[in-house]
C-alpha cells in the first residue's frame, strides 16, 4: 500500500528524531531510568507512518488535548478520548505478530538495522501472537480503560465528577486488573521497596478522599472510588517496576513503568478535576485550572496506556 505523503512526511520527521535521540546517553539512575522512558516513547512513536491505527490514536489525542483549553473549540474529546484507546486495543490486535522498533534492545540496534538491514541477528524480544494470554490481557485493559473515560466524561458534562459513578470504578480496576493479569503472567512480582512507596502515595490519596468527602468537596463515594481505584492502579504500577522483568528485556519493556506511573497519575488528575469542580461556578477562573488538568490527564492516560501496552505486549 503506497504511503501517502503526509505519512511520507511524518517518517522523514521520525527518521530524523531517531538519528538524534539514538546515541543520547544519561549519568545516574534518575536521569538513565528517564532516558529510557524517553526512548520507549520514541520507539512507540517511530511505526506510526506504518500503523494507521496508532496515527489516528495519536492524532485524536493532539485534537482533544486542544479541545479540552481552548475555549471556542468543539467539545469532540468526548467522544475522542474513549476512540483513542479503542484503537490502541485494535492495533495491539491488528499488529500482532509484526516486529517493531519497541522489540529491540535499544534505539542504537534499531537505527543501525534501519541503516544496514540484517545487520542485527534479531530484535530482543519476541512479538505476541494472538494465541499469547498477554495480547488479551492488555487489549481488554484498553477497552474497560475506554469504558472508564465514557463515564468520566459522562460525569464531567453534568459537573458531577465529585460522585464517580460506579460502573465507572469498575472499568478503572478491570483496565488495571488486564494489565496486572498480563505483568503476573510475564514473571513480574511486586517488590520490597516499590509496595512501600506506592502503597505511600495509595494511602494518602484516601486520606485526601477522606478529607475531601468530610468537607463536602467531594461525596461520599469518592472513599470507595480512591480506595479501589488507586489499589488498583498502584498494584499495576508495582508490577510493572519489577526490574527483572521490565529492565532486561526490549525498549518496550522498560516504558512499562512509565506508562503504568502516568495512568496512576491520570487518576490523581481527576481527583484533583473534582475537587476543582465544586468552585467553578463561584470562581470562574477556576475553569482554566479545571481544563487544564483535563488536558493533562487526557493526555497522561494516552501515553501511560500507549506505553504500558507497549510495554506488554513488545517485550
Amino acid at each position: 500500500m503506497p504511503q501517502l505523503p503526509l505519512t511520507e512526511t511524518l517518517e522523514e520527521g521520525l527518521d530524523e528524531l531517531l538519528v538524534d535521540v539514538a546515541p543520547m546517553k544519561a549519568e545516574g539512575e534518575f536521569g538513565t531510568r528517564s532516558l529510557e522512558g524517553f526512548h520507549a516513547l520514541v520507539a512507540a512513536l517511530l511505526p506510526m507512518p506504518k500503523e494507521q491505527e496508532r496515527l489516528a490514536a495519536a492524532i485524536l489525542n493532539d485534537v482533544s488535548f486542544f479541545s479540552r483549553i481552548v475555549p471556542f473549540a468543539p467539545k469532540v474529546h468526548v467522544l475522542a478520548e474513549p476512540a483513542i484507546l479503542l484503537l490502541l486495543a485494535g492495533n495491539s490486535i491488528a499488529r500482532a505478530g509484526e516486529i517493531t522498533p519497541g522489540h529491540y534492545v535499544s534505539l542504537d540496534e534499531y537505527a543501525q538495522e534501519k541503516r544496514n538491514p540484517g545487520s542485527i541477528d534479531a530484535p530482543t524480544a519476541t512479538p505476541q501472537t494472538l494465541e499469547t494470554d498477554s495480547l488479551w490481557q492488555t487489549t481488554g485493559g484498553l477497552v474497560a480503560g475506554a469504558m472508564a473515560r465514557i463515564a468520566k466524561n459522562r460525569a464531567e458534562k453534568t459537573l458531577d465528577l465529585r460522585t464517580p459513578s460506579r460502573w465507572g470504578v469498575k472499568a478503572v480496576v478491570l483496565s488495571n486488573l488486564g494489565y496486572s493479569a498480563a505483568a503476573l503472567g510475564a514473571g513480574a512480582r511486586p517488590q520490597g521497596k516499590t509496595i512501600g512507596l506506592y502503597a505511600g502515595v495509595w494511602a494518602a490519596g484516601v486520606g485526601a478522599a477522606v478529607l475531601a468527602a468530610k468537607s463536602k468537596k467531594v461525596s461520599n463515594d469518592m472513599v470507595p472510588a480512591v480506595i479501589l481505584g488507586g489499589a488498583a492502579s498502584a498494584t499495576t504500577a508495582a508490577l510493572a517496576s519489577d526490574e527483572s522483568v521490565f529492565r532486561s528485556g526490549s525498549i518496550a519493556a522498560r516504558g512499562a513503568s512509565h506508562g503504568a506511573n502516568l495512568l496512576f497519575a491520570a487518576e490523581a488528575m481527576t481527583f484533583a478535576r473534582a475537587i476543582v469542580e465544586g468552585s467553578i461556578e463561584a470562581k470562574r477562573h477556576k475553569r482554566n485550572l479545571y481544563s487544564i488538568l483535563g488536558a493533562a490527564e487526557s493526555s497522561s492516560s494516552f501515553i501511560g496506556h500507549l506505553l504500558l501496552a507497549d510495554g506488554l505486549n513488545r517485550r
